[in-house]
């Protein structure tokens, strides 16, 4: 673990899940302790002292149901019953230390990567999580794992962006079609990669930001 004393950035919020009705608490970082120093090629928000991409997932300790923590909550009575009949059985109580690290970072997201495919949500937020695993283990340079979730993150945004309506879990068309170049850069197509960069810095809804990262990486593939 860090050095840090944690308890300084960490704020902790109820829940209650519904999934199980159980009560508990879980810890998130203070927006105003931490700086954004700059975003990665693939949108990996590179933060001091202490990531708050960390902290967001939630994971009940009695069930195990675990979302991003604006969604912990939205979920159906069928999104429920499919949960339990596919993963609680499976799952034994367990509790989180105060301090997450990308290790158990990675673990929890991957509870709540596997939480949505078991109660067949949606290909945006199984994606977002994707890519949310791909980046952890880019941290953790697991290049093999780091491509296997960027793939996955790939496949199932270019599903949600044709039957879904953006912006999805937040996220503009253009920002989506930007990931969907980044996935296809850690993934090595080149070509595919600057298809999609040429539709971002042509949109006319794109963001003067994000047409130059798109011009940048764009740029870095040529080479």
């Amino acid at each position: 673990m860090s050095e840090i004393n944690i308890e300084e950035y960490i704020y902790p919020k109820d829940f209650e899940c519904k999934v199980c009705l159980n009560k508990f608490k879980s810890n998130f970082i203070k927006d105003r302790k931490v700086r954004l120093e700059g975003l990665d090629y693939d949108l990996f928000p590179n933060y001091l002292p202490v990531n708050p991409i960390f902290y967001e997932i939630v994971v009940c300790p009695i069930c195990g149901y675990a979302a991003l923590k604006n969604y912990f909550d939205k979920i159906t009575k069928k999104e429920i019953d499919n949960y339990l009949k596919n993963i609680t059985p499976s799952f034994k109580n367990h509790n989180y230390p105060m301090e997450i690290d990308v290790n158990i970072a990675t673990e929890q997201y991957i509870s709540a990567y596997n939480a949505v495919c078991a109660k067949y949500g949606k290909n945006s937020e199984k994606g977002y999580l994707a890519l949310r695993i791909s980046w952890l283990f880019k941290v953790m340079k697991n290049l093999e794992l780091q491509k296997e979730y960027a793939k996955i993150a790939l496949e199932n945004f270019e599903v949600a962006i044709l039957k879904e309506d953006t912006p999805m879990m937040g996220i503009e068309f253009d920002t989506v079609n930007y990931i969907i170049a980044a996935m296809n850069t850690v993934i090595s197509d080149k070509s595919k990669a600057k298809k999609y960069l040429s539709d971002v810095i042509v949109s006319p809804t794109a963001s003067k930001r994000l047409k130059d990262m798109a011009r940048d990486l764009k740029e870095d593939l040529g080479r």
